[in-house]
């Protein structure tokens, strides 16, 4: 099968869930990009689960395993985004809203 079965759906920015994210990728100086993108967030999304993408280091050939590097490096500040995140939803930031 070419193409995919999934639906289009997005977060929109001025969602609390989104705006949570960025402050804590500011808070460690990390550089928010908004791709659009095909992943497993748009199963999430399109049941109107808010969900986000986040990158933990930065790599190269990914698609090519026998070559693929990463970055250890950054992964410290990734990881560390992860667990602000998770602290934001624990902090009740996707409990009320419903995505748009």
């Amino acid at each position: 099968m070419d193409t995919s079965e999934q639906l289009p759906s997005r977060l929109k920015f001025s969602h609390p869930f989104v705006k949570a994210t960025v402050e804590v990728m500011k808070k460690l100086k990390l550089e928010p990009v908004a791709l659009p993108s095909e992943s497993e967030l748009s199963a999430f999304l399109s049941r109107k689960i808010p969900a986000v993408t986040l990158g933990i280091t930065y790599g190269k050939e990914s698609f090519a395993p026998e070559h693929a590097k990463v970055r250890i490096e950054p992964m410290f500040k990734g990881i560390a985004q992860i667990v602000g995140v998770m602290l934001a939803i624990d902090n009740g930031v996707c409990d009320e809203s419903s995505l748009d």
